[in-house]
């Protein structure tokens, strides 16, 4: 009887862990649909955060005092960091909890000139953004997505994001009678990823001349460089003439939707998974979290959730995590929610960096049933065992046995650590740039994914609800105090001016 009673036990919460992850994919598996590009990452998020009741600063307004409360600020339309002051707020005492996570992912992008006809077909001059898998862009569905800037009736600029979802391009991959090579495919990188948008042929039955007089694209110099249905689609999706189009950021995207797959629908399958998935299950617990008027009133921290854009790419940007965007923001932040404060700001902010703690979440590679020599001996992760703990000598990622104590410390999550083989190669992420500029200690953090960077990729459903409430159990149970002695840095604020 004891061994049926604690086997029903085991089974009830499985069963609970399953629907948990079902609910929790299913969800990030919307998110994702809604959100075709970083920029629409980012607006969603700052949507999500007004109606949650969040202030949104602008980094050009002088601010003032900043009382304990909610509120966040965007950069490019790609990437944002949203703060939590609590009431209890001393700034002789108080850390910065903070988690980071990137909004871009590899991406086919057309070109400033995309305009292009070949053998009767319209197609498209592309750039390649990041470091994709682009042989799984062949014969996909592809739709259009990304940011418009419109010179609007008044003759100010305006930005607007579009996103079609219907299919309007394909890369088809090359017969199998025209090639002798079968089993390795080898293309080019600059002639074999043009997309194909239509036929000459069918412009021409259309009366859409190639040249672009349909459209007026004639009056405007960048509209020119265009196909003119091309441009007539964008300018229909964001409301505006297409001779007001200025400039566009746009990418090409899977057309299919997210979904959740396998036999008890526990994979989820999704393009842009690395690093939406990090993004959208830190939203749900910061929002969650946002909720929690308990929490707010006891803490005494400043806890930040940054989402940066251009990770993918090396992260030196504007608004990327090698920008002075965390930097300044921080320093920026801390002194005036610390303004009432006799102490000097620069002092009482480099003594609270010394208490504060990064979380840099970011996908991890799954064992691959059909290529597990590629990974370390007893260190092969796979779906629904917890949390991904990256670790790496050569500090490709900011772990160390110091902050992974801190991190079994505020949660009992399941957890695995990961590194690579000797002889292969390491990938990195923003953790190890943000720790090195701020000299905050960090812990670089995932779950296991297949297919990193194809056109679509692979996660547990399991996996990305423990993801989701790792992140709440951070800002929950993590405080300076706890970990003052591991920490071994001086944590006092030094005065004014030192004796000799």
């Amino acid at each position: 009887s004891y061994i049926r009673l604690i086997s029903n036990i085991q089974m009830e919460k499985s069963e609970d862990l399953m629907a948990k992850g079902q609910e929790y994919g299913q969800k990030v598996c919307d998110a994702i649909n809604e959100c075709p590009t970083n920029y629409h990452v980012t607006l969603r998020a700052k949507k999500m955060l007004l109606e949650a009741g969040f202030t949104h600063l602008k980094e050009t307004d002088v601010w003032p005092k900043l009382e304990p409360g909610k509120y966040f600020i965007t950069r490019n339309d790609s990437s944002l960091v949203s703060f939590m002051i609590g009431k209890k707020f001393d700034p002789l005492k108080a850390a910065m909890k903070i988690s980071a996570v990137h909004t871009d992912s590899p991406s086919i992008k057309l070109a400033p000139k995309s305009k292009l006809s070949k053998h009767g077909y319209t197609q498209a001059s592309v750039q390649l953004y990041g470091g994709g898998l682009w042989y799984t862009w062949f014969d996909r569905d592809l739709a259009l997505a990304g940011k418009v800037i419109v010179k609007n009736e008044d003759g100010k600029l305006e930005t607007k994001f579009m996103h079609h979802k219907d299919p309007i391009a394909k890369i088809p991959h090359l017969a199998i009678h025209l090639t002798r090579v079968y089993e390795k495919f080898e293309y080019s990188l600059e002639n074999h990823l043009r997309p194909i948008l239509g036929s000459c042929k069918m412009y021409q039955m259309a009366k859409a001349k190639c040249e672009g007089e349909a459209c007026g694209a004639k009056k405007n110099n960048f509209t020119e460089h265009h196909s003119c249905q091309l441009i007539k689609m964008v300018a229909q999706d964001v409301g505006c003439k297409p001779e007001q189009i200025v400039d566009f950021d746009l990418n090409f995207i899977d057309a299919n939707p997210a979904c959740l797959t396998g036999l008890f629908k526990e994979f989820l399958s999704a393009p842009r998974m690395d690093n939406q998935v990090s993004c959208h299950c830190g939203l749900m617990s910061w929002l969650d979290l946002a909720d929690n008027k308990e929490w707010l009133e006891k803490d005494g921290d400043i806890s930040f959730f940054f989402m940066f854009d251009n990770e993918e790419i090396g992260s030196t940007s504007l608004q990327g995590a090698n920008s002075n965007f965390m930097t300044e923001l921080l320093k920026r932040i801390y002194a005036r929610a610390s303004k009432d404060s006799k102490e000097c700001p620069d002092e009482l902010y480099r003594a609270a960096l010394r208490r504060s703690f990064m979380l840099s979440a970011d996908l991890a590679h799954a064992v691959h049933p059909n290529w597990a020599e590629k990974h370390k001996e007893n260190f092969t992760p796979g779906f629904q065992e917890g949390i991904i703990i990256k670790v790496n000598v050569n500090m490709k990622y900011c772990t160390d046995a110091v902050s992974n104590s801190i991190f079994k410390s505020f949660t009992d999550l399941p957890n695995v650590p990961v590194i690579v083989r000797n002889d292969s190669l390491c990938g990195s992420t923003v953790g190890p740039i943000l720790s090195s500029n701020t000299g905050i200690k960090g812990l670089d953090l995932g779950i296991a994914q297949l297919g990193m960077h194809s056109i679509r990729e692979t996660s547990g459903t399991v996996d990305v609800y423990y993801y989701t409430k790792m992140f709440k159990d951070f800002y929950l149970n993590y405080s300076a105090d706890k970990f003052e002695n591991i920490l071994n840095h001086q944590l006092h604020s030094w005065p004014i001016q030192l004796q000799p």
